[in-house]
C-alpha cells in the first residue's frame, strides 16, 4: 500500500488464503485511522495464512483488529495505538508496538500445537491502566505440556508459562 492515512475498514472473508497486505514505507507513513468508522470492528480478518506488514492502526473505539478466524497469520512491523480491543488466534505477532490502548489484547489458541501464538520483539507499554492481556487456549483434548503463547524478547529468551 502506498504511504498515506486511510480512513477505511478492512474486512477479509474466509476462503481467501495466503494474502499479504504490506505498506511501501512502514508504519510511520502508512496509517489506518479508525476515527471515522461507524462499524464496531475496524479490521476483521477471516483468512488463514494472512500477513499484515508495516502499518499504524489507530484511533478506533471498538474492536481495532479481530483476527479470530485468521489462523497461522503473521502481523509484523505494526504500531497499534489508541485503540480499544485486539484479538489474535494462532498467530505470530512480531516487531509490534501496543501503546495508548484501552480494553483487551485477546490471545486465543485453538489448536493442538504447543506454540500456537508467538510474540517476538513486541512492546506493550504506555497503555491505559484498564488495558489487559487475556490468554485463552481451547484444545480438543491432548494431554502433556504445551505453551499457548511464546513470548520472545530481543535475545529470544522464553518468557512464558506452561500448562
Amino acid at each position: 500500500m502506498a504511504p498515506g492515512e486511510y480512513f477505511e475498514d478492512l474486512y477479509l472473508d474466509s476462503g481467501k488464503e495466503n494474502i499479504t497486505i504490506q505498506s511501501e514505507s512502514g508504519p510511520e507513513q502508512t496509517i489506518i485511522n479508525g476515527s471515522q468508522t461507524w462499524h464496531g470492528t475496524l479490521i476483521q480478518l477471516s483468512s488463514n495464512y494472512f500477513t499484515m506488514d508495516g502499518f499504524t492502526i489507530k484511533h478506533h473505539t471498538g474492536n481495532a483488529l479481530v483476527a479470530n478466524n485468521a489462523q497461522h497469520s503473521t502481523f509484523k512491523n505494526l504500531t497499534l495505538k489508541n485503540n480499544h480491543n485486539y484479538t489474535f488466534n494462532n498467530s505470530t505477532v512480531e516487531n509490534c508496538l501496543f501503546t495508548e490502548n484501552t480494553g483487551t489484547l485477546n490471545i486465543l489458541g485453538s489448536s493442538d500445537e504447543w506454540d500456537s501464538n508467538i510474540y517476538k520483539n513486541v512492546t506493550i507499554a504506555g497503555n491505559d491502566n484498564s488495558f489487559k492481556i487475556q490468554i485463552q487456549h481451547q484444545t480438543s483434548g491432548i494431554s502433556g505440556t504445551w505453551f499457548d503463547v511464546l513470548f520472545l524478547d530481543r535475545k529470544s529468551t522464553r518468557l512464558n508459562s506452561s500448562h
